[in-house]
């Protein structure tokens, strides 16, 4: 169980849709700082915004780098990674090249990691992002050996644009790190009892949009 504080942080809650606006990103910085969410990442054009109104505040401005299956070039990834932190954020949530990894091109998915992480330098947490409900589950455990052996801070488990994680997804991965990286699990994530559930497999990051964070945070308070 948690209660609201707990919960908010443990949240990265994001504001990711293609219709979000200047005025749904001020709601949810307003609704951040009430809840003191641990972090929010919204529209990357809004960054400088969004560090600006939250100076003094608990909450941290995270950024998504290379949405949604990271087939970007290694290093337009760093350049935009790098870019990100010099506007602010003090967290980068990058995609593994999904294509590398259902092709078996470790070494590349690994230097892909290896070059973002020392392009945002040690003291930005990077979260890998492994896009599990377009693998099999063994190459869900495939990407969770991998990250271990790479310098990502966090497995994350999904964009939430490829479908849902699901326990059993987290159920693999905790199976498979045995705690050697703490796991981000993002992507359908829509009430408490999924919360509870997953912090009990391990999980000790959400990424939730505002919209269903808000719906939970609701659900907690009655």
């Amino acid at each position: 169980m948690v209660n609201t504080f707990q919960f908010s942080q443990m949240l990265g809650c994001t504001l990711s849709h293609a219709g979000a606006t200047l005025e749904d990103t001020l709601e949810l910085i307003e609704y951040a700082k009430d809840h003191q969410f641990y972090s929010v990442i919204g529209p990357r054009c809004f960054v400088p915004l969004m560090v600006e109104k939250l100076r003094g505040s608990d909450t941290l401005v995270g950024a998504g780098c290379c949405f949604p299956a990271g087939h970007d070039p290694t290093e337009i990834k760093a350049s935009y990674a790098k870019y990100l932190v010099e506007q602010g954020a003090k967290e980068i949530d990058m995609v593994l090249n999904i294509g590398y990894l259902k092709g078996k091109m470790y070494r590349e998915a690994s230097r892909d990691i290896n070059t973002v992480k020392q392009a945002i330098g040690p003291t930005i947490p990077l979260k890998c992002i492994i896009e599990t409900p377009v693998l099999s589950n063994q190459e869900i455990r495939e990407a969770s050996c991998l990250l271990i052996d790479t310098k990502a801070d966090y497995i994350k488990t999904a964009t939430g644009l490829s479908g849902n994680t699901t326990l059993s997804h987290i159920k693999l991965i905790s199976d498979e790190v045995r705690g050697r990286i703490p796991i981000k699990a993002a992507g359908g994530i829509r009430d408490k009892d999924t919360v509870y559930k997953m912090k009990e497999l391990g999980v000790s990051r959400f990424g939730i949009s505002f919209n269903n964070a808000k719906k939970i945070i609701q659900s907690l308070e009655e």
